[in-house]
């Protein structure tokens, strides 16, 4: 067969050259082996398996975790700190606890100033005393307005006294004006009367409320007003105007019981009363058209009886409307410092003390034993 015909015959498909060619390559494929893996050194076969490497220490600082705050103390209501305060009151010595006693009460009187906030406008005194201010309790005062770190701020006198020595009340209202001299305000949750009055006199305000109380200025001698002598010689006088026979038997009784030195003694101490009035009148910074001798005179001369109610309704009539204020938050301030006080002083009384409070919230409260009867 020629070459052009074994061509022709290998296209068509149909020659034995086409058929006998793919078993032959197949075969040749089938026959070929898979390429061997290289052989393992003996290094490779012994070499034990290479642990994981551990990533790097972080060499940064960490922040140390916060310690967690213990939580506040809570806050003791008042009811709590009042049974404080009578669990020592009624202790078997409640006088051998004097720290955790004046503790008690200190803690009272600052939870009232909590519900208010009027209070952080003053420096804030108190003069809580049903007997009768003396020249040393204005030792105690002076020591308070000295040890008061605040020195800006008006001082607020709140007063509660039924009276006492003329000269300690001048003082006493003395004393604030020179510490405050500014502005200084009373305030009077009840009872100011007499030598009280008189310390109201040298304020630029004087709070008072419903149950507020002044009184006249009614210095006393012994246990008898100073100008009773003067009013009990006027009305012996008078009758004998009334009954002109009568009037020798008069004379011959007042030769022979009164001494002419003591009737002018008792006036003097009635004058100088006034005067203390007008003084502490004059540095009042509030502007009043009543002049201070006005007010002086009434409140020593024009009232007969030492107990006389000056409620805010005549205080205006003789202060002046711009002096009395009514039911102000200092005087609200007040009226529950002296519910507490008030309170305190009930359960000494019945535990057998005595008690009563000068100077500032922070000052030591005075409890004593009572004599027993």
């Amino acid at each position: 067969m020629s070459a052009p015909d074994a061509e022709t015959e290998k296209q068509s498909g149909n020659g034995k050259g086409s058929q006998s060619s793919t078993p032959h390559v197949r075969a040749t494929l089938a026959e070929t082996p898979a390429p061997a893996e290289p052989p393992l050194s003996s290094d490779t076969v012994d070499s034990p398996p290479i642990p994981p490497v551990a990533p790097p220490a972080d060499s940064s600082p960490k922040a140390q975790p916060i310690p967690e705050t213990p939580p506040a103390p809570k806050e003791k209501s008042y009811r709590e700190l009042f049974d404080d305060f009578l669990s020592i009151i009624f202790s078997e010595n409640p006088l051998g606890n004097r720290p955790a006693l004046n503790a008690s009460i200190q803690a009272l009187l600052g939870s009232i100033l909590k519900d208010h906030p009027i209070h952080s406008n003053y420096r804030v005194l108190v003069m809580f005393d049903k007997l009768t201010p003396m020249r040393q309790d204005t030792d105690k005062v002076y020591q308070a307005l000295t040890a008061l770190k605040e020195t800006e701020k008006p001082i607020a006198l709140v007063i509660h006294s039924g009276g006492g020595e003329v000269d300690a009340g001048y003082l006493i209202s003395k004393l604030c004006r020179e510490f405050s001299p500014e502005h200084f305000i009373t305030i009077v949750p009840r009872r100011a009367k007499s030598a009280a009055t008189l310390i109201c006199c040298g304020a630029d305000q004087i709070h008072m409320g419903s149950m507020s109380e002044l009184g006249p200025i009614d210095p006393q001698v012994g246990d008898m007003p100073a100008l009773g002598l003067k009013n009990a010689i006027q009305h012996l006088l008078d009758l004998a105007g009334q009954y002109p026979g009568a009037s020798d038997v008069l004379a011959k009784y007042l030769d022979s019981s009164l001494k002419l030195i003591n009737l002018g003694y008792y006036e003097r101490v009635a004058e100088s009363a006034a005067q203390y009035a007008e003084r502490l009148l004059k540095k009042r910074k509030t502007v009043n058209e009543i002049a201070p001798g006005t007010i002086a005179n009434t409140l020593v001369y024009n009232y007969k009886d030492h107990g006389f109610v000056i409620d805010t309704g005549e205080a205006e009539a003789i202060f002046g409307p711009n002096i009395i204020i009514t039911n102000s938050a200092e005087y609200n301030m007040a009226n529950a410092l002296y519910n507490t006080l008030s309170s305190i002083e009930s359960m000494c009384d019945a535990a057998g003390y005595g008690f009563y409070f000068y100077g500032s919230l922070n000052s030591v409260p005075q409890i004593y034993a009572r004599k027993k009867k």
